[in-house]
């Protein structure tokens, strides 16, 4: 089945910038989420066209190979150094056939040069008689996003992405049940054709059946010959303790298939964590500013601070300044060792437009007490 060009899923230009593809992507998704249309399968295979859609032009670098080498750039396996490296061998084979010395033999001339392994960038097989090489499935990436505490003390989520997996009617080869494959009469088998150029003899994979060797037969019906269909799963993610922002988990065999019953590529889950209300995180401490009287301040006092593990009774010593901080051992971020928490006082003054008379009478005493300038310290 013939990828859908994703500029044209989405309804942008090849130009569009990353900004108007999300717009383009949320818009569509919105009018086709099968949620808003229940039980309407066009409305769900629009909404999987969108999806994939934006999946790769989402991804700047995937957009960048789909723009190079178009559909084939999105085949599983697909590598694109080694198809840059085929382009490049082509430009050299052709000035070689338009400059070549043919004052050689054709035996002395006769060179086999064996395009295997860059060819199986595209999907090709081993040049080998009648054998396809086993590759591993790419890797594929998706977010989630974690809750602040879920960082610190460790979890474990449940994730659901739509990816290629194996067809289970074909078990990945892409022909009908039953069906066997022919010996391809193009090259008789072998896999291996021999190319001209100039005074080279070339042997490449075969066109015609990508060097397996052989000619599929009819089609699979379920994955229309492509030996995966896309379905949604659900993964457990364990997210381990104290894993920080822009971190990634892996989740091997759990990313695309892979070719000729190689081993499937790995997912990558990017990790985004939310920021705290009144945490901040430094490493494996944390940082919690902490509100005070002005009496727990002046004559010290025991308040209530919470923490992950349940809230803690913080001794404040007496003439505590603001800004102050305290450190609570172990009570930072999980782990062996654990980090710390450092509280971080802050006094708050009491509200003048109350009690004025009262609050400024105690301004007053407080204010006697200062045995010196405070600012006289103070220089620019």
């Amino acid at each position: 089945m013939a990828t859908k060009d994703p500029y044209a899923v989405l309804g942008v230009k090849r130009d569009t910038n990353a900004k108007e593809i999300k717009k383009a992507y949320r818009k569509l998704a919105r009018k086709y989420h099968p949620d808003i249309n229940p039980g309407n399968k066009e409305a769900e295979e629009r909404f999987k066209e969108i999806s994939a859609a934006f999946e790769v032009l989402s991804e700047p670098e995937k957009r960048k190979v789909y723009d190079e080498f178009g559909e084939d750039g999105l085949r599983s396996g697909f590598d694109p150094e080694q198809a840059r490296a085929y382009r490049d061998w082509q430009s050299r084979a052709q000035a070689t056939s338009s400059h070549g010395n043919t004052h050689h033999s054709p035996r002395e001339a006769y060179s086999e040069f064996d395009l295997g392994d860059i060819l199986s960038g595209f999907g090709f097989a081993d040049a080998g008689p009648a054998t396809t090489r086993k590759r591993r499935g790419q890797d594929i990436s998706s977010k989630m996003t974690i809750p602040f505490r879920d960082a610190v003390l460790g979890t474990e989520r449940e994730i659901a992405l739509e990816k290629p997996t194996i067809c289970e009617t074909c078990k990945g080869n892409g022909m009908q049940p039953g069906s066997t494959p022919e010996t391809c009469q193009q090259c008789h088998g072998s896999g291996r054709m021999d190319i001209a150029q100039g005074p080279m003899a070339i042997r490449a994979p075969c066109m015609a059946c990508k060097g397996t060797g052989a000619k599929t037969g009819p089609a699979c019906k379920q994955c229309e010959g492509s030996g995966t269909i896309r379905k949604t799963v659900r993964l457990k993610v364990k997210v381990p303790t104290g894993i920080d922002d822009n971190q990634t988990i892996r989740l091997s065999g759990q990313g695309m298939p892979g070719q000729a019953g190689g081993p499937a590529g790995d997912l990558l889950v990017d990790i985004h964590v939310q920021p705290h209300a009144h945490l901040q995180r430094r490493g494996k401490d944390l940082y919690l500013d902490l509100p005070i009287t002005v009496a727990e301040a002046l004559l010290g006092s025991q308040v209530p601070v919470p923490t992950f593990g349940g809230s803690i009774k913080l001794t404040i010593p007496p003439g505590s300044q603001n800004g102050i901080k305290l450190r609570v051992k172990g009570k930072g971020v999980a782990g062996q060792p654990a980090g710390d928490l450092y509280v971080v006082l802050g006094v708050r003054m009491p509200e003048s437009s109350e009690n004025t008379e009262a609050v400024k009478k105690a301004a007053e005493q407080i204010e006697k007490l200062y045995a010196s300038d405070v600012r006289a310290d103070l220089r620019i």
